[in-house]
């Protein structure tokens, strides 16, 4: 009796855990763009998986120097099994065009997790009217960045495969 107790009381310890957590929206977006070229924003959130497989988990606020170009996102999901947890990562890349030069806001990102909502931080990028010595250098950064999500993406999923 007392051990269907303690399974119990785990089980909704563990539930009222999972609700109190707290979830930030990360964003990954380059420093500076060209005027009209369009750039990628990814969003991402850890330790939480959308129960539905459908994108737009997000939700975009508009901004006035930037535009939209793809209303559908790619999105991204994987998980790390670790001695103690399962970490989850969830992400989601929208194409973005800037429309206005200099110092633009970057459209932040909200979603609803169990009842409550979060939102990314504001975040600035800087929109020049040709390729500079530094965009050059920052596109690398972003071209290693890049490919260092990818490689992670690889790794975890053939990591799941093996263990299946």
């Amino acid at each position: 009796m007392k051990r269907i107790f303690s399974v119990i009381f785990l089980n909704i310890f563990l539930i009222f855990s999972a609700l109190a957590q707290k979830y930030t929206i990360e964003t990954i977006a380059p420093e500076i763009v060209v005027f009209g070229e369009t750039f990628q924003v990814t969003y991402y959130v850890v330790n939480y998986l959308p129960y539905t497989s459908s994108r737009n988990f997000f939700t975009i606020d508009t901004s006035a120097g930037i535009q939209l170009t793809s209303k559908t996102p790619t999105y991204h999901t994987s998980s790390i099994q670790t001695a103690n947890e399962i970490v989850y990562t969830y992400a989601e890349t929208y194409k973005f065009s800037a429309r206005k030069e200099g110092k633009v806001d970057i459209p932040t990102a909200s979603a609803t997790i169990n009842n409550a909502t979060y939102k990314s931080k504001p975040q600035k990028i800087k929109v020049v009217d040709k390729p500079t010595p530094e965009m050059l250098e920052q596109r690398q950064r972003q071209k290693e960045q890049n490919e260092a999500w990818k490689k992670r993406f690889q790794t975890i999923n053939e990591m799941v495969e093996k263990n299946h």
